[in-house]
């Protein structure tokens, strides 16, 4: 597991022969992506926060609120998808940074901003004093793809991609 831009890293030094990206990703030519799906995005709230009280949210309610990511470069195509569908292109204002999704959401939990997550993601990470909160349509997503290289994989990794079964490959 890692990042995008780590893994893609791994790939490109050849210590990995599969990795998971979220795209858009800026591919190496040779490298092909295959179109693994969408997962939708929610919001991670301190629990007290006044949108907690809420079902659903609307992008237009997260504007202006204190934010806590993760840097960019750690996956700069779903980074700039996540400000295009929630912020309306517009950059959030982002209080803190933290390395990881764990971090971001034990400054949730602390009250320093809220932080947009891929839900699956936030299934598996219980912070205690995080309220969840999903979107209203349309709801926002990002992709996951995996990213290999077909013409040095090894055999098990042609096998490992083959197990994917989906038709999708975009030649990098």
């Amino acid at each position: 597991t890692g990042f995008t831009g780590w893994n893609l890293e791994e790939l490109r030094a050849g210590r990995s022969d599969v990795v998971f990206v979220r795209p858009p990703v800026d591919a190496d030519p040779g490298v092909a992506l295959i179109d693994l799906g969408e997962e939708e995005l929610v919001v991670a709230l301190p629990a007290d926060h006044p949108l907690a009280a809420r079902r659903r949210l609307r992008p237009a309610d997260l504007r202006g609120e204190a934010v806590v990511s993760w840097p960019r470069r750690n996956a700069p195509g779903m980074h700039d998808r996540i400000e295009a569908q929630v912020w309306a292109g517009r950059r959030p204002n982002v209080v803190r940074e933290e390395p990881d999704d764990e971090q971001v959401l034990r400054a949730v939990a602390a009250g320093v901003g809220l932080a947009v997550m891929i839900g699956t993601r936030l299934a598996s990470l219980r912070v205690p004093g995080v309220a969840v909160r999903r979107f209203g349509v349309p709801v926002p997503t990002v992709g996951l793809a995996l990213a290999w290289r077909p013409a040095v994989a090894p055999p098990a990794a042609a096998r490992f991609v083959g197990l994917t079964q989906f038709s999708d490959v975009k030649a990098g």
